[in-house]
């Protein structure tokens, strides 16, 4: 059964979002007045990499997976994000190519019409909110404080990612030494044999 949402459930909800809770109730009709509702089957992308952003998104319902291209990864799955994550804010700063595909994976629902054969729970649509870009940039030309807010929140939240990544890239740092560490000792202890079979067989 689809999830239905009012407005005033999709208010209640942004107020309890990090980045909206310091909208007041003003501000946040402003917001939401740009937004659109959008509901993704599971295994649907919501938008894919290299592709040119044109909205960021508040996840209402559901999960979606996000997914980068990279061949130092066994999975191309980086992330999951649950309901209340935001994603995509990165087309509301630049016009740049996404960096990741971000693929709706849906939620697990009672299904009342299962017999004592099937599955008692089935996947469910993904519900995200949708806030365009140009409309977003429209409501910064007329000065307003919520979008301003919301770049703020933004900024915060890209750079904890940013120290997030670096952490990882010091780890990864970390591995290589202690690997490279490794293959040395390995080599060294390799080649002491051999010196020593040398001087046996002499």
């Amino acid at each position: 059964m689809k999830a239905e949402f009012t407005l005033e459930d999709i208010l209640r909800f942004l107020q309890s979002v990090p980045m909206f809770s310091d909208l007041t109730g003003e501000e946040l009709s402003e917001i939401v007045s740009i937004m659109k509702v959008q509901r993704y089957s599971p295994h649907t992308s919501i938008f894919t990499e290299r592709e040119i952003g044109d909205a960021w998104y508040v996840l209402l319902a559901g999960k979606v997976e996000v997914e980068c291209s990279n061949p130092f990864q066994p999975s191309p799955t980086v992330a999951v994000l649950d309901k209340g994550a935001c994603f995509g804010e990165m087309a509301i700063l630049n016009e740049a190519p996404r960096s990741a595909t971000v693929r709706a994976i849906g939620y697990l629902v009672d299904n009342e019409s299962a017999d004592q054969y099937h599955n008692e729970q089935t996947l469910d649509e993904t519900v995200v909110l949708r806030f365009s870009r140009r409309k977003f940039l429209a409501l910064l030309d007329q000065n307003n404080l919520a979008p301003y807010k919301l770049i703020y929140g933004m900024a915060q939240q890209l750079a904890e990612r940013q120290r997030s990544l670096n952490g990882q890239v010091r780890l990864l740092e970390r591995e290589k030494q202690e690997l490279q560490e490794d293959v040395e000792d390995f080599q060294n202890r390799i080649e002491s044999q051999l010196d020593s079979s040398d001087v046996f067989l002499n």
